[in-house]
């Protein structure tokens, strides 16, 4: 498989990271069904279970429906609850995350990989468009 460049994101924030992550996730997975075994429930949010680092790691805050702004691509939605990306994580925590998004996603869809200035979203460009 070869990756297409879609977006050079600068680092700004995390929050930045996970929005734009969530956009790409919410286009190609609208249901985010690819992510359904990871999910973990968690008090007053949500994380995303990283098996090869064997760790949970929280990546949303629930919210009430009627605060989600429907302008934001940065909500989630994941059975009937609505979340917002959880700008408190670590640039650690955001590479395992990212690295979990890439395991279910990096096959065929797209990928988010560190570059010189920040994160690069990258689309799948199947071997048969050579």
């Amino acid at each position: 498989m070869r990756y297409k460049l879609i977006v050079n994101q600068p680092f700004q924030s995390v929050s930045h990271v996970l929005g734009g992550t969530f956009l790409f996730l919410k286009a190609m997975d609208p249901g985010l069904k690819r992510l359904e075994e990871s999910w973990l429930f968690i008090p007053n949010g949500i994380a995303i279970r990283d098996r090869f680092n064997n760790n949970d790691i929280p990546i949303g805050i629930e919210i009430p429906p009627k605060d989600v702004d429907p302008d934001d691509g940065g909500f989630f939605q994941v059975d009937s609850h609505w979340y917002k990306p959880d700008d408190s994580l670590s640039r650690s925590e955001l590479d395992d995350f990212l690295q979990v998004v890439n395991d279910h996603y990096g096959a065929d869809l797209f990928a988010v990989k560190i570059t010189r200035i920040g994160y690069g979203f990258y689309k799948v460009v199947p071997d048969c468009y050579d």
